[in-house]
Order: structure tokens, then sequence, then C-alpha cells
């Protein structure tokens, strides 16, 4: 399963392990993200988004009131005030090496203790 990192700084060539910046009391870890919820990243950093989408428990009534106009698999909605940054900055997508990521079993996320050098970008 590719894991991916997503970022605006196109030049990262080793992800060092770092506590979250929110909660810097907390382990230091390189996170990743699994292929089908690689979307939540397709913002710009600190970007106010949610995304929703279907799941196998899903009642049917709610499949067809939200999801019988919708294409995708997914929907990510933004703020407005946005808008302008998303469509202008580039995102780009670090191709992660697997091995020492372990999932946190939440929405396809995945921590290492590790330093990491990306597979390509």
């Amino acid at each position: 399963m590719p894991l991916y990192h997503f970022s605006e700084d196109p030049s990262i060539t080793t992800f060092v392990p770092r506590p979250p910046l929110a909660h810097p009391e907390q382990e230091s870890l390189v996170w990743a993200i699994d292929e089908w919820h690689q979307p939540m990243y397709f913002t710009p950093r600190d970007c106010p988004r949610v995304l929703f989408w279907p799941l196998p428990t899903s009642k049917a009534h709610d499949l067809h009131r939200f999801w019988s106009s919708v294409s995708g698999r997914m929907v990510l909605a933004i703020e407005w005030a946005w808008f302008e940054r998303l469509r202008t900055t580039q995102i780009y997508r670090y191709t992660m090496p697997e091995e020492s990521f372990v999932s946190l079993n939440d929405a396809g996320m995945h921590v290492s203790g590790q330093t990491i050098v990306p597979l390509r970008v």
C-alpha cells in the first residue's frame, strides 16, 4: 500500500521525526497517509477543510440524498476565503518507503519514529 506525505516544499530530502507543532510534549514522529485517504491533504497547509464519504454502514436514504448527484467517492469542502490560495498553491506528493511506518488505524494515518528518505516527489 503506497504511503504519501504532502507539502508545499518540493525540496525535502529527509523527514526527521518531530512532535506535532500544537503538542510539543508528544512523541516525535514522521507522518504519512495511505492512498485512499490522500485527498485529505490536497489543500495548502493549515487550510480549514472537511471531507466526507459514504461508508458501508451508510443508510440507503442518506446515500440517495447526499450522493445521488456526486460523481466522486469523496467530497472536500473549504472556506471560500481559501479558494484562491487552493487554486494557486502547488502541493507536492512525496512517496514514502512503507517499511518503518505503522498504521494508527485512524483515517489512513501512518507514523514512523525513524528519519525517512522519500522515494520520490
